[in-house]
């Protein structure tokens, strides 16, 4: 974990979780990045002892029926009455970017939601950037950049300039993010 004026990172490891689960799992990290106010980046890396796939939910806040959820190519939006948020999926390897909802019946609600579905291997490695906007405004132009075992993330939302680049080792360490 580390802060700065504008921005905050932390990286957390659940594969004892999954582990307990009985999944083969020897690393499940994820990275946020948050740069102050409206840009937020997540990085998740899967080490598996066997090949499987894996998959990612991004779901939309929907107890007033008003939350919605569209895919387009490797981009997803889930919009609300007063903002919307623009994330751009990338991962290393096979992977697909679909629409669905909780499985749930609808007397309970209806969930919204974006899935990242992977392909059968034994490491992931998924990057989601996401930026926010009020309704009406427009997302700005964020575009990411992987070469070997660094990712990069620059462009400009809202007035904000962002620049990060993610370098990763292998194994279990933690990723070396910079502002």
């Amino acid at each position: 974990y580390r802060t700065g004026p504008n921005w905050m990172t932390v990286t957390s490891d659940a594969a004892d979780a999954y582990r307990r689960a009985g999944l083969p799992a020897s690393l499940v990290q994820r990275s946020l990045i948050y740069l102050k106010p409206d840009v937020l980046v997540i990085f998740d890396r899967v080490l598996l002892t066997e090949a499987l796939p894996i998959q990612a939910r991004f779901q939309a806040c929907n107890e007033d029926g008003a939350g919605r959820v569209t895919v387009e190519g490797s981009n997803f939006t889930i919009e609300r009455p007063h903002a919307s948020l623009l994330a751009r999926v990338s991962s290393e390897g096979q992977s697909t970017l679909v629409a669905s909802k909780l499985a749930l019946p609808e007397a309970s609600g209806v969930y919204p939601l974006a899935e990242i579905r992977s392909g059968a291997v034994r490491e992931h490695t998924l990057l989601t950037i996401c930026s926010v906007a009020p309704h009406g405004e427009s997302h700005g132009e964020l575009h990411y950049a992987h070469e070997g075992d660094t990712w990069q993330i620059a462009g400009m939302h809202r007035g904000q300039r962002v620049r990060v680049t993610i370098a990763t080792s292998p194994g279990h360490g933690s990723p070396v993010i910079t502002l």
